[in-house]
């Protein structure tokens, strides 16, 4: 597609470690609610934080990590170990 750049990430698990140790505990918990699907508002309101400051903090956690949309992001942080959840 025109005026698209292709984002090329390395997904392994030494480069998703490196990269998610980069994010700020705040970020860390931001991202682990976006990979469960919340929205802004929802995350906002689980961790007592604005709207636009979670927007922020999505920004930040995108740039840092290297990725330009959600989808990248959530490997990232599967990957990385940040989204283990205890299985029932």
């Amino acid at each position: 597609m025109a005026g698209q750049t292709k984002q090329m990430t390395d997904f392994s698990k030494s480069n998703c470690r490196r990269l998610a140790e980069k994010l700020s505990p705040q970020e860390t918990a931001v991202l682990r609610l976006m990979v469960q699907g919340l929205a802004t508002k929802q995350i906002a309101d689980q961790l007592d934080l604005a709207a636009p400051t979670v927007s922020v903090y999505r920004e930040r956690i995108y740039s840092k990590l290297g990725v330009n949309s959600l989808a990248p992001a959530v490997r990232l942080a599967t990957v990385a170990g940040l989204c283990l959840t205890p299985r029932t």
